[in-house]
């Protein structure tokens, strides 16, 4: 029985943490945002960070060229 409120809290945690880096890049589109430098706004290391995305399906880079992409259309969007 307890197992299950552990698999819940790391499910949370994983996800909190996407969207942790999802919401950081956001914020800084035009930054280069290395691994290191998000592992420490995060305070984690890259190995873990590296882990904990793989684990949720998803990679730093792709959180990298989603939100470049999104940044992109913005711009896009206000000069029309």
């Amino acid at each position: 029985q307890r197992a299950l409120p552990l698999t819940v809290l790391q499910y949370r945690r994983d996800r909190l943490l996407v969207h942790s880096v999802a919401q950081l890049l956001a914020a800084h589109p035009a930054a280069a945002h290395t691994a290191e430098d998000v592992a420490a706004q995060l305070n984690t290391s890259v190995r873990t960070l590296h882990r904990q995305l793989k684990e949720e399906g998803v990679s730093l880079q792709r959180l990298k060229n989603e939100a470049r992409c999104e940044h992109a259309v913005k711009l896009l969007l206000q000069t029309t």
